[in-house]
């Protein structure tokens, strides 16, 4: 019984810390999209919305297309990139 209940316990510490990892990996995921999207537009917006999402702005790249941001939150690292594409012409209405 008491095997059990020590497999039990080390199986539960094992799923809580996948959860965790996870979880930190989606945050940090997140961030770095929305400081792309933003940083896509204006690139002086990614160090404020670094602050703003509790992460460190490790590296900015803009190429003239688009650009690439990679942060730091919790030990997790992550890249986004956006790209803005400017309407030649018109551009469809939007709804």
């Amino acid at each position: 019984m008491v095997l059990v209940l020590a497999l039990v316990g080390v199986a539960g510490a094992v799923l809580a810390s996948t959860a965790h990892a996870t979880s930190a990996r989606a945050r940090a995921q997140s961030a770095a999209d929305a400081i792309a999207l933003a940083a896509a537009v204006d690139p002086a917006l990614a160090p404020r919305l670094a602050r703003d999402n509790d992460v460190v702005l490790e590296r900015v790249v803009n190429d003239g297309e688009g650009v690439e941001i990679t942060v730091t939150r919790d030990g997790v690292r992550a890249t986004a990139r956006a790209i803005v594409d400017q309407c030649r012409g018109s551009c469809p209405s939007v709804p």
